[in-house]
């Protein structure tokens, strides 16, 4: 008989005290950190408290929070962290003392949920401080000069522990804060840089906002960048997601549905706009055909509108929905010389989104040759008609009714995915069936067809796996009308929750 050594013994004896389900292991208490969750578990917590109170090896569970993509619990156990992050199921991200940290679906996602819970923290103790009257008095700047993020935390109330993470550490977190006398505005971020969106509080419908001026922010889904800004005066507060995925978070179903005071849908208000800019843009060119790219005007807001105010119709105080800084004008100029405006609403993650450009060049030239090569008589031109000319790139809708049969289609779409679901896990594992749906090996696993001819596409479904086997379909975006979701049991395809 081989002889065991009494070093390995004791190494046998303390692996087997510490199994996946230690049953003679004393119960403990452990705080579950859970990143990138559907937000089905969020609301109720009460209900998914339920679940993980059932859950085999866990004796006792209380919530701690719940925001956006991102939840915490209080359980008693007396698993070890890979047996809790097993009968969770979710992946195991990290662990230490009493804390577990899981990630579910995307990994990218669950990332950033990460400081997107520190992030909202830390703009929930911002709103809860004194706010400036409408007379600009009582209130004050809450950092002045610093800058250090665990000082500004502590001014808060907060615990400078809030900011030690898997992914992100206090030097990731910045506060940036704005301050001019009577109210202010407050970045809030995590990453190297603000990369953020722009960000309008819509109580102010005069722009001119140059905070917010600047580029339209494209979404970098391999980015670390989460961010948001908090208004703080007399006359608006509230959290705004700087980072596309928390605008779509924030997002409502129907919002780019909303019609203005009379009854106009505040898209078509948006593309007049955007019509009248474009017009009044190759008029000025038609008037001086010489103009250069610097020469005309460019940029957001009063950028815009400082220089077009000669124009009929241009100086306009803002609009429900729409006004001056959510306007960005940008111009490129293409290889034989022309110049083409570009116009972009908001950004792609605004339900009021819209991106439209125009041949400038080619516009006035065509209105000074006129009709049959003669030359037109108006000389000076206020505005041109582009409306046959304009090339919209994301386009406004045409009548409301087609966000009711988005819906419709949604709704049927994702019966069907749950239905398909269910039938693919005979042959296919759950991890080979999620993903977006403009996966063509993913559709054909689960037997879906798309023709082409939907109003949605198959870019626009996504399946998640979730927790305790769970799995969320989502559909849609502010800028089609808003986002749908169900979760469901994969294999039986019932839903146990849904937000349509």
């Amino acid at each position: 008989m081989r002889r065991i050594s009494i070093l390995a013994l004791c190494l046998l004896a303390l692996s087997a005290g510490r199994p996946g389900q230690g049953q003679d292991a004393p119960p403990r208490e452990v705080t579950v950190l859970v990143a990138g969750a559907s937000r089905a578990y969020c609301r109720p917590l009460l209900a998914t408290l339920e679940r993980i109170r059932k859950l085999p090896g866990i004796e006792s569970a209380s919530g701690i929070e719940a925001e956006a993509d991102g939840l915490s619990v209080r359980i008693t156990t007396k698993l070890d962290d890979a047996g809790i992050a097993r009968v969770f199921g979710g992946k195991l991200a990290a662990s230490g003392r009493d804390r577990v940290q899981l990630t579910v679906g995307d990994e990218a996602r669950a990332m950033r949920s990460e400081a997107r819970r520190v992030v909202t923290r830390i703009a929930a103790a911002i709103q809860a401080q004194p706010k400036p009257n409408w007379r600009g008095r009582d209130g004050e700047a809450l950092f002045g000069q610093s800058t250090d993020i665990k000082e500004q935390l502590r001014k808060l109330g907060l615990d400078a522990a809030l900011l030690e993470g898997m992914h992100y550490k206090p030097a990731d977190y910045h506060i940036e804060e704005n301050w001019y006398g009577s109210g202010g505005n407050y970045r809030i971020w995590a990453g190297r840089e603000w990369q953020g969106v722009p960000v309008f509080s819509e109580d102010y419908w005069w722009g001119g906002n140059d905070e917010e001026g600047g580029e339209v922010m494209e979404f970098d889904p391999a980015s670390k960048f989460v961010g948001a800004m908090v208004f703080r005066n007399p006359w608006s507060s509230g959290l705004y997601w700087a980072d596309y995925e928390g605008a779509v978070l924030n997002s409502h179903l129907g919002e780019r549905a909303r019609k203005g005071w009379d009854g106009t849908p505040l898209i078509h208000v948006g593309r007049n706009w955007i019509l009248d800019l474009m017009g009044a843009l190759a008029a000025a060119l038609a008037r001086d055909p010489k103009r250069a790219r610097n020469d005309l005007p460019q940029g957001r807001g009063w950028s815009i509108m400082s220089l077009l105010e000669d124009a009929g119709g241009m100086r306009r105080w803002g609009e429900p929905g729409f006004n001056f800084q959510a306007l960005l004008l940008e111009w490129r100029q293409e290889d034989g010389g022309d110049l083409v405006a570009r116009i972009r609403t908001y950004h792609p993650g605004h339900a009021m989104y819209l991106d439209a450009e125009l041949d400038v060049s080619a516009t006035a030239r065509a209105y000074r040759d006129g009709p049959d090569g003669k030359n037109v008589t108006d000389k000076e031109p206020r505005t041109i008609d582009v409306k046959d000319s304009i090339r919209w790139l994301f386009a406004p809708e045409e009548t409301l009714d087609v966000f009711t049969e988005r819906r419709k289609e949604a709704v049927a779409r994702m019966d069907e995915i749950r239905g398909k679901l269910s039938k693919a896990l005979a042959e296919h594992d759950i991890g080979l069936l999620t993903g977006r749906l403009d996966d063509a090996e993913l559709r054909k696993r689960l037997g879906l067809e798309f023709a082409g001819t939907e109003l949605l596409g198959p870019a626009q479904y996504l399946i998640r796996g979730q927790l305790f086997g769970d799995v969320e379909i989502a559909c849609g975006e502010p800028k089609v009308g808003g986002t749908r979701w169900v979760l469901c049991e994969p294999k039986s395809g019932n839903v146990i929750r849904s937000y349509q």
